[in-house]
C-alpha cells in the first residue's frame, strides 16, 4: 500500500519525527582477517549521531579490497553493510557504503588510513546519504605487504 505525504502525516502509527541535519559524526571498531592478499573480511560496531535521539549502534559487516599491495602504498574500497543494534527514534535503521582511501605504513603493524566515503542510512521511515571524509588507525597481527619487510 502506497501511502501519500497528507495521510503519513494524520497517522497516528506514524509519529513526527525530526530528520537528520547535515552534520554527523561516528566512530568504529572493526576486527578483520586478511585471508587472501588482496581481500580481508571484518566486522565490528559503529555508533552515529545525526540528531538528537538519533544515537545508533550498528552491527557492521565490511569486506576490504586491496590495490597495488606489491609497491608498499596499497589504495583500498571498503563495502559496509550495517543493521541497528539498539533502540533509538527509529527500531529499524540500517546502512550501506562504500569507502575509498589509501594505507600509508609507519611500520609493520601500524597504519594509518585515510579517504572518503558515501553512505546511505534507512532510518525507519526516510533514508538519507552522507558524503564525507575519514580518517583511522589500522593495526595489524601479519602484514607482509609494505617497505618493513617478512618476518
Amino acid at each position: 500500500i502506497i501511502q501519500g505525504n497528507r495521510d503519513r502525516e494524520n497517522n497516528p502509527n506514524n509519529p513526527p519525527v525530526n530528520y537528520p541535519n547535515d552534520f554527523s559524526y561516528g566512530i568504529s571498531a572493526i576486527a578483520g582477517f586478511n585471508f587472501i592478499p588482496n581481500l580481508s573480511l571484518g566486522g565490528g560496531i559503529k555508533y552515529t549521531y545525526t540528531t538528537d535521539n538519533f544515537h545508533i549502534l550498528y552491527g557492521i559487516i565490511q569486506p576490504k579490497i586491496l590495490f597495488n599491495v606489491d609497491n608498499g602504498e596499497p589504495v583500498f574500497i571498503d563495502l559496509t553493510y550495517g543493521f541497528q543494534l539498539n533502540k533509538s527514534v527509529v527500531d529499524n535503521a540500517d546502512l550501506y557504503g562504500i569507502k575509498v582511501g589509501k594505507l600509508v605504513s609507519h611500520s609493520k603493524r601500524l597504519s594509518q588510513q585515510g579517504g572518503s566515503y558515501l553512505e546511505g542510512q534507512q532510518l525507519g521511515n526516510t533514508g538519507v546519504t552522507f558524503v564525507g571524509v575519514f580518517y583511522g588507525l589500522t593495526v595489524f597481527s601479519n602484514k607482509n605487504y609494505n617497505e618493513y619487510g617478512k618476518d
